[in-house]
């Protein structure tokens, strides 16, 4: 390819781009490569997953409410809130198989949105893999290594969606108290 000269433009919506391309914003959105490939059971698991990761959100932003509407001061609720998220990160079963965790400490981990948003990632990554030699067998092996079990979506979403209305709720009880105990 000795000699090869390559002459170009760069164009947004029919104008040249006279600076260089770097300087730009890179977005392009590819959905005519990817979601039309989708089958309905692809498209499903992604919302699944999406649902999950929004209840997680909604679950840790209710949590920071909740402090923030508890305690007078930021720093206070930051130095409750960080030891108690790591409690709840340690319960998830991310680091370690529930199973194995003393009795007294295992009830823990049904008051961690870390646990119900890992739980439903895992088991929705799980659930279906197209593999020919891949089988239910095999799925529930790698899900017993972190005690989950594979129909327990269900119990994640209405955990998470629980954790969120609690949070909310004492958020605006504590934030009343708060208003009264002001006046």
């Amino acid at each position: 390819m000795i000699g090869l000269e390559m002459k170009w433009t760069v164009k947004a919506n029919g104008n040249e781009i006279r600076q260089s391309i770097s300087l730009i914003s890179g977005f392009a959105q590819q959905q005519e490569i990817f979601v039309p490939t989708l089958t309905v059971d692809d498209y499903l698991m992604i919302q699944i997953c999406v649902l999950a990761s929004v209840l997680v959100e909604q679950s840790a932003t209710s949590c920071g409410l909740f402090l923030a509407c508890l305690f007078e001061t930021t720093s206070v609720a930051i130095a409750f809130a960080v030891p108690a998220s790591g409690l709840f990160a340690l319960l998830s079963g991310l680091y370690g198989n529930t199973s194995n965790f003393p009795v007294y400490i295992r009830w823990m981990q049904w008051t961690s949105w870390f646990r119900y948003g890992f739980e439903g990632l895992v088991v929705n990554q799980w659930s279906r893999v197209d593999n020919s030699s891949y089988t239910n067998f095999y799925r529930d092996v790698i899900l017993d290594q972190v005690s989950f079990k594979h129909d327990n979506y269900q119990l994640d979403v209405i955990g998470l969606s629980s954790i969120v209305v609690f949070f909310y709720l004492a958020g605006f009880i504590a934030l009343l108290v708060r208003i009264r105990l002001s006046r």
